[in-house]
């Protein structure tokens, strides 16, 4: 059969060996892209840890003891803690998962300008499982998880008029594992992105949601209303600050 195919379309093994050639570009392109980005992460991530971000930059506001910050995605209370201790600000935090929440509850149970909260910002009212992996639990990662949980969300705009927030919010941070991408479009698209003065984000790669692409329209979206600070990018941090402000 081969043989005979040879002989009758000669130019059949000329296609083959041109799309076993394509083939191999698009594997040396992608692989190189591949590369590159974990490259220029590696090189962020090593540049933040060597200007000692996580003690510096991340605190780094002009905050008062009467204003309010938002944590979301608060793990631990980390944060929290080093900004309540600096500045004596109000802080609530939103912990969905019941182990972190619990722990960040009891973490603060002398503090009553810290507020917690076991549900999660989003664009709308919904439950998902989540993954829980410690620090990088995430409702969207395809990780094996050891452990999952329903959790609670809450519609962004819903939270805000249901809840007497002090405006703007002196800084929210986002750290939250891929959710960050429908929470800042919402905030985008429902103009309250004009009530946050300053905005500390990771983002975080994750392909299927279509992660860069997104980030990279809601970072074109916050320079209309924000100015950028500082980045550490790609995914490791950056800080905008509102216009004017």
């Amino acid at each position: 059969m081969k043989r005979w195919l040879k002989e009758h379309f000669p130019f059949l093994s000329r296609i083959k060996r041109w799309m076993l050639l394509q083939w191999a570009v698009v594997s040396r392109t992608y692989t190189r892209l591949l590369s590159g980005y974990y490259t220029r992460r590696e090189r962020a991530a090593r540049k933040w840890v060597h200007d000692n971000g996580n003690d510096t930059l991340r605190y780094q506001y002009d905050i008062k003891p009467n204003d309010c910050i938002f944590d979301i995605g608060g793990y631990m209370g980390d944060w929290t803690a080093g900004m309540t201790e600096r500045y004596d600000c109000s802080s609530y935090i939103f912990e969905p998962v019941s182990s972190f929440s619990n722990h960040i509850k009891t973490r603060f149970l002398a503090n009553p300008k810290v507020q917690v909260f076991q549900f999660g910002l989003e664009k709308e009212n919904r439950n998902l499982f989540i993954n829980i992996a410690d620090d990088a639990s995430s409702c969207f990662s395809h990780n094996t998880p050891d452990k999952q949980e329903m959790i609670q969300y809450i519609a962004v705009d819903d939270f805000f008029s249901s809840h007497q927030i002090e405006q703007p919010i002196k800084v929210i941070k986002i750290n939250i594992e891929g959710g960050e991408y429908d929470l800042l479009e919402a905030l985008l698209d429902r103009g309250i992105i004009s009530e946050i003065a300053n905005l500390q984000i990771q983002f975080h790669h994750i392909p299927h949601i279509h992660s860069l692409k997104r980030m990279r329209k809601i970072q074109r979206k916050l320079k209309k209303t924000h100015v950028l600070q500082w980045s550490y990018r790609p995914y490791v941090w950056e800080s905008w600050t509102l216009m004017d402000h």
